[in-house]
């Protein structure tokens, strides 16, 4: 019989609490819970954080929890068409996690090997990734075998050999592979620590479950700064990598001469992540948490890393533009202007205008830009090249570029800041 744990317990308990009174009152409500206690799994394929989730309901109406979010495909084909089953308690931690079983269904193992991406398709050809380190790979050999255990009094000398290999290996990474594993060989722990075995060896089992749970508890709920702790190691010891003979750079500067705007590819490649947290590939808490969160695989994690590596070496001080606006002229300007301190390059291959003085305004920038792009005013209208209007203000995120810079120069006076701007044009 398949055993699934329930979290979320601590937000069901009321609006207006504190974590330390969420957690008493979950504590209080899950210690009396007497195994055999009937509930309902529900789908929630509604539900705004995770579409997958499912709801465990108490007497038909009280929502108590939610099956943990790694088992959830494997609870998903045991539900009825109406998407819900029966299941009973079967346990709890004394905490803030209880345990459910379905009578009568069959155990359910998903393949943590999917091939949806989470990520868009990343412009860095294979051949000049990051290699896994030697630590990962020997995950990688590992929990497989072990999930794939059978767990009796005959089988517990070989869990328990393969779980101590398996524990050190288990705070790696949060990649979706790493969280399968995790829960698997918690699953399988919590089975085996059950076993009439040899007092040493059931003590040990025991040790290692709850090393375990600690590790999962720190990468769900406890330690929020753990993602980025990890994050930030990992890179660190892949720079190095990087910087070797045959490391990433110098494949890089081998490849750079047939794709030259690669760097450019790749700060657009940010820009168009399916969340706003991902855009940002310096706020690397924000990064690692998000990625954690919608279940990256580990080659999408390793692309990541490859990419800040490149952009963090190569992409300072570089303008890139979209191709309709990306003129060596407009290149030129740019880079005097952010040289000054009147704009400045943001995440997402975006620009933001700050100003001669104080406080920035459109007219500034409208200015700027029209001399970039040629503009030239009459009483008819611009007499000299097209102004990319549309493309300009999405590139600034602002609106009415044109109007703004009409009036400027319908201005009675030449305002201020005029002098300024034409000063970066001099060579003209």
């Amino acid at each position: 019989m398949a055993e699934y744990e329930v979290t979320g317990i601590r937000w069901q308990m009321g609006d207006g609490l504190t974590m330390e009174q969420r957690t008493q009152k979950a504590e209080e409500f899950i210690r009396p819970l007497k195994v055999g206690t009937p509930l309902i799994l529900a789908a929630e394929p509604d539900n705004p954080k995770d579409c997958e989730a499912i709801a465990v309901y108490m007497d038909y109406t009280r929502r108590v929890g939610y099956i943990k979010h790694e088992s959830c495909k494997e609870v998903k084909p045991l539900l009825d068409s109406d998407g819900q089953c029966d299941a009973v308690v079967s346990g709890n931690d004394g905490h803030v996690t209880f345990f459910v079983e379905i009578p009568n269904a069959p155990e359910v193992i998903v393949s943590p090997v999917e091939t949806t991406r989470r990520l868009p398709e990343c412009p860095l050809p294979q051949g000049i990734g990051l290699a896994f380190s030697d630590e990962e790979r020997a995950l990688q050999v590992v929990a497989p075998r072990l999930v794939k255990q059978e767990v009796s009094a005959d089988t517990a000398g070989n869990l328990l050999k393969l779980s101590e290999l398996y524990i050190p290996l288990s705070r790696l990474s949060f990649c979706r592979e790493d969280n399968f594993w995790r829960d698997h060989v918690l699953k399988l722990l919590r089975k085996a620590c059950k076993l009439e075995l040899p007092q040493d060896e059931k003590e040990r089992l025991e040790q290692l479950y709850q090393q375990l749970r600690e590790t999962e508890g720190d990468f769900h709920f406890t330690d929020e700064h753990l993602q980025q702790q990890l994050f930030d190691q990992q890179l660190d010891v892949l720079r190095k990598q990087a910087e070797g003979k045959d490391g990433l750079f110098a494949k890089y500067e081998k490849y750079i001469e047939s794709q030259p705007d690669i760097i450019g590819s790749l700060v657009k490649w940010f820009g168009n992540m399916p969340h706003a947290e991902l855009c940002n590939y310096k706020e690397h808490g924000c990064l690692a948490q998000r990625l954690n969160y919608i279940g990256v695989s580990r080659q999408e994690l390793y692309e990541v890393y490859a990419v800040i590596l490149l952009l963090d070496k190569y992409g300072r001080g570089r303008i890139y533009l979209p191709k309709e606006l990306d003129t060596e002229r407009a290149k030129i300007y740019f880079a005097k202007a952010i040289e000054k301190g009147y704009m400045e390059a943001i995440d997402g291959g975006k620009y933001r205008w700050l100003g001669t003085g104080k406080k920035p305004n459109n007219s500034e920038l409208a200015y700027f830009l029209g001399k970039v792009y040629k503009y030239k005013y009459s009483i008819s209208g611009n007499t000299g090249e097209n102004f990319p209007e549309e493309s300009l203000n999405q590139l600034f995120g602002v609106t009415r570029l044109y109007s703004s810079l009409t009036q400027v120069y319908n201005a009675k006076k030449i305002q201020r800041w005029r002098p300024l701007i034409d000063k970066l044009f001099e060579e003209d």
